[in-house]
């Protein structure tokens, strides 16, 4: 674990240090981050066939509703509301919230980084994505986890500053 923590500084910092427009410290920062949640995610994914079946058979939902989302609505504030009760039922049945931030949520911070043309409005989106994500984090995560979250909401407001 004390690896991991090293790791976890290494990437505050990375974020901590991206200059202006430097890709090189933005792809840097953003592998360590990867990389971390990769990590715990690696040792969080259940052990049993069942278990992991019944946790992807849970992601494909979200995935749909997720998909409807970005689908139906056309502004920030409105796919943030629509996926607000993933978000919550998470917090309740923690299986759920387990294939939401295990599964879904890489994917979705990809699509969300890129949904819209407009820079502002993906800002936004990811900000609020990554709220909804860190308070779900806090409740059904490792702490080391939720750092993580935290770490890449940092990096992203400095992405999208840029």
């Amino acid at each position: 674990m004390s690896n991991f923590k090293v790791k976890l500084d290494r990437a505050r910092q990375a974020v901590n240090e991206i200059q202006d427009c430097n890709s090189k410290d933005f792809q840097e920062a953003e592998q360590l981050i990867v990389e971390l949640k990769q990590a715990i995610r690696n040792d969080l994914m259940p052990q049993t066939e069942q278990e992991d079946k019944r946790l992807k058979d849970i992601a494909s939902k979200l995935n749909t509703h997720i998909k409807t989302g970005f689908e139906n609505f056309h502004t920030p504030q409105d796919i943030s509301h629509y996926l607000e009760s993933a978000f919550q039922r998470g917090k309740k049945d923690k299986t759920y919230g387990r294939a939401l931030i295990l599964i879904e949520e890489n994917e979705m911070i990809e699509q969300v980084k890129v949904h819209f043309d407009d820079r502002a409005q993906n800002a936004k989106l990811i900000n609020n994505i990554l709220e909804k994500l860190i308070e779900l984090s806090v409740e059904i995560m490792p702490t080391e986890y939720t750092e993580i979250l935290k770490i890449e909401k940092a990096y992203f407001e400095k992405t999208f500053a840029n």
